[in-house]
């Protein structure tokens, strides 16, 4: 519902504003030229609106609370033409113009009215009054905004322009490494409300109340390399066209300052003894980057101070800043003079170390188990910490920075931190997040806070200032909790390495309070098993010892020295008599004997009926090939019957009774054949070895008796 009524209101008050279109209004001539302040001349930038078809903003200009423009006239000036001086210039009126009495334009400047009507705009140090105009013949000022802006009856938009779109605004000498105080245009050097507005490139520098945010005092100097140019801010339109303003000077190889370096801790921000830092306006230039940065000393302890910094001083009760502050310096063609610094001062090494932060928080190795001598810090972890993520990270941290908050980043623009942790091929691994888990120790071992330079600047000193930091991360496991259903299925052992960062030193298990066994002390009871030693309970059952609570000690040692420990204690559930056990394992044993006799007999039958039924398949396919054969020796026979016949019915008749004759003989031998088949079953002789070789004889008689009576034919035809 809020909503509802909001939108209401605006578009009723939208819809209430005032549209002041350029196309419903009779067109004007308008002329401008630049004039100089400082000697009055015109060199020659002019600008002019003439003929109803000249450029416009098509798009709303709404920068005045009552009133919309659109299809507003652009009068544009070329202003290189114009030499760089902060006393700037006026536009008047040129060829006849009168329009120029007529032009309103918002400002608050000098008092507190919204709307003024001049004749004489301008734009130097003092102000710049670009932007938008309106003609009016006779409003008063104090109404314009309720009464006069209803009845304007042209309105046009004042653009300033180069080439290249900037514009040297003045020009001067710095004399070697003297960076002195200029002043620059800062967010309201334009007029307000003007449809343009100024965009400073600076805001860390001298701000006075006086100046209402006109202005900005600042060390003019290069922000490149070999450039001699100050930017100050750019012009900006309504259309986003912009419009650079520089300082333009000249640089001196002479009159360089001595620049000492100080340590910040032990001496003042000052220039010379007995002083104090308030006297001063301080500024710190980083040559690197080529950047200088105010510092307030009223405040120092919301700021940061950064190593090999140069820190430029300028004494506060200059006459010209002050006159700057009162308003004096800067005014209708009045400029401030450029003012120099006192001295300049180069921050020094300050004494540092590396820390270790576990979630942003630091990590101060305290507690009975820590050690601050040793040059390895050890962070144990617990089971209590595992499968949770910790953010792990390297800072550098000054050694009095608690109580000079200001030096907290001193390094932070030289060198970097890095946590690293190397694995067994001493590839370095960048950490920032780790996991512990507890049968994984992957994550433990020894990590290193490595510095790397960021700019290629001499840090030598530096370095040999900041303590190193090396921790050891490796787990406090004291009450490992095991547990077996009796004493015959207990499992004692101890990895032999914890991820290449440990080695087993010693095993030792103590059960029922008494020491069972020692890994330096009696090598027998224990053994290898890949990567783990074991302990040989057995042989302990089998001397009737009791084993019911054991704990067990598995100790080790790093390649740099440090020795922790993992203790188990492991507990047995249920104890089973010994004798009860054997007679348990013995009937097994029968169990699993029978077991694989009926294993091994079944693979025997297996294997016989596998025979049987390949040696019947094999004599199956054999009696197939028989018939076959039988089969093509009949057709063969009755072919040459056939052909026999028609031989002999062809000679005679009586023939006949000689033809088949041998059919009987074949016949015969035929019956001899099965009947000889049938006899070397009996005498359990190989059925397939004797068929064959039946067949065969069979064959070649069949041959023969057809040969006999083939030579029987032919002798009677003869």
């Amino acid at each position: 519902m809020k909503i509802l009524i909001f939108f209401y209101f605006y578009i009723f008050a939208e819809c209430d504003k005032l549209v002041w279109d350029g196309n419903k209004f009779n067109f004007h001539n308008i002329r401008r030229q630049v004039k100089l302040l400082h000697d009055g001349s015109h060199p020659g930038a002019r600008g002019s609106i003439v003929g109803s078809r000249h450029m416009k903003y098509t798009k709303p200009i709404d920068v005045i609370k009552d009133v919309t423009f659109i299809n507003t006239n652009i009068l544009n000036i070329d202003i290189s033409k114009v030499p760089p001086k902060l006393t700037g210039f006026h536009f008047e009126q040129y060829d006849g113009d009168a329009t120029a009495n007529h032009q309103y334009l918002a400002q608050n400047h000098n008092n507190h009215q919204y709307m003024i009507r001049y004749h004489h705009t301008t734009c130097q140090l003092v102000r710049c009054e670009v932007g938008l105009y309106m003609l009016h013949g006779s409003a008063q000022e104090s109404t314009f905004l309720t009464e006069g802006i209803k009845s304007i009856y042209f309105a046009y938009y004042l653009v300033l322009t180069t080439p290249d779109m900037n514009f040297k605004f003045h020009k001067f000498t710095i004399n070697g490494n003297k960076y002195p105080l200029v002043t620059c245009p800062y967010k309201r050097w334009i007029v307000q409300h003007s449809g343009a507005y100024f965009e400073p490139y600076d805001h860390s520098g001298i701000h006075y109340i006086e100046l209402k945010e006109t202005h900005i005092i600042l060390p003019a100097y290069s922000r490149s390399p070999h450039s001699v140019l100050f930017l100050c801010g750019d012009i900006v339109y309504v259309d986003n066209l912009r419009l650079k303003i520089f300082y333009e000077f000249v640089k001196t190889k002479e009159n360089n300052m001595e620049i000492k370096t100080i340590q910040v801790l032990l001496h003042k921000l000052i220039c010379y003894p007995n002083e104090k830092p308030d006297l001063y306006h301080h500024f710190a230039y980083d040559e690197y980057s080529l950047n200088m940065t105010y510092i307030d000393t009223d405040i120092l302890h919301n700021q940061y101070l950064y190593y090999m910094d140069i820190v430029y001083f300028y004494k506060k009760n200059n006459h010209v800043l002050t006159g700057i502050k009162q308003g004096n310096e800067i005014d209708h063609r009045k400029v401030p003079k450029e003012i120099e610094p006192t001295c300049a001062k180069r921050l020094g090494v300050l004494p540092a170390a590396i820390n270790f932060y576990v979630n942003d928080k630091l990590e101060d190795f305290s507690g009975p188990k820590k050690n601050f001598t040793m040059a390895i810090k050890i962070m144990y972890i617990t089971k209590n910490m595992f499968n949770k993520v910790y953010k792990l990270n390297c800072k550098i941290d000054l050694d009095d920075a608690k109580n000079n908050p200001s030096i907290s980043k001193y390094y932070d623009k030289i060198v970097k931190t890095s946590l690293v942790k190397y694995d067994e091929d001493l590839n370095i691994k960048l950490i920032e997040k780790v996991t512990f888990k507890e049968n994984d120790f992957s994550n433990y071992g020894k990590y290193e806070c490595l510095l790397e330079k960021i700019r290629n600047q001499e840090t030598k000193d530096m370095m040999n200032n900041i303590r190193r930091m090396t921790v050891m991360i490796i787990p406090d496991l004291n009450n490992i909790k095991e547990e077996w259903q009796n004493q015959f299925t207990i499992s004692i052992f101890c990895p032999k390495k914890l991820s290449n960062f440990a080695t087993l030193e010693n095993f030792i298990t103590i059960s029922n309070k008494n020491e069972l066994c020692n890994l330096k002390k009696n090598l027998t009871v224990f053994e290898t098993n890949g990567g783990n030693i074991l302990f040989r309970h057995d042989k302990y059952l089998e001397k009737n010892v009791k084993i019911k609570n054991v704990t067990t000690t598995c100790l080790y040692k790093t390649a740099d020295g440090i020795e922790f420990k993992i203790v188990k204690d492991g507990f047995v559930l249920k104890e089973i008599n010994i004798k009860e056990n054997t007679q348990h394992k013995n009937e097994s044993n029968v169990k699993i004997i029978l077991l694989c006799c009926g294993i091994i007999a079944f693979g025997f039958l297996f294997l016989l009926v596998t025979i049987v039924i390949l040696r019947s398949h094999r004599r199956r396919r054999k009696a197939r090939g028989k018939m076959d054969g039988s089969i093509s020796s009949s057709m063969n026979s009755s072919m040459d019957s056939s052909n026999s016949s028609s031989m002999s019915s062809s000679m005679s008749s009586s023939n006949s009774l000689s033809v088949y004759k041998p059919s009987k003989i074949a016949q015969s031998e035929k019956t001899k054949t099965k009947t000889s088949i049938s006899r070397s079953f009996m005498k359990n002789k190989n059925p397939k070895k004797q068929t064959g070789k039946t067949i065969l004889s069979t064959s070649a008689q069949q041959n023969d008796s057809k040969v006999s009576a083939r030579k029987s034919k032919a002798t009677k035809i003869k």
